[in-house]
C-alpha cells in the first residue's frame, strides 16, 4: 500500500518555486536603492514577499 498522493507532489513542486520567489522578492525589497526600484515596484515585491510565506511550511 505505498500509493503515492500525486497532489502532495504537485504542492511541494509549487512550494519549491514559491520559496525561490520568496527569496527573490526578499532580496529585491531589502535592496531597493541597489536595484533602483520605484515606490510601486517596492510595494509589489513587498506584498508578493508576504503572500509567499505559506510556502515555507509546505516546503518543509
Amino acid at each position: 500500500m505505498n500509493k503515492r498522493l500525486s497532489y502532495i507532489s504537485y504542492l511541494r513542486i509549487f512550494a519549491t518555486i514559491s520559496v525561490v520567489w520568496l527569496h527573490t522578492c526578499s532580496t529585491l525589497s531589502d535592496n531597493k536603492e541597489l536595484f533602483g526600484l520605484n515606490t510601486s515596484q517596492f510595494k509589489f515585491f513587498s506584498a508578493l514577499y508576504q503572500v509567499m510565506y505559506w510556502a515555507v511550511p509546505v516546503f518543509l
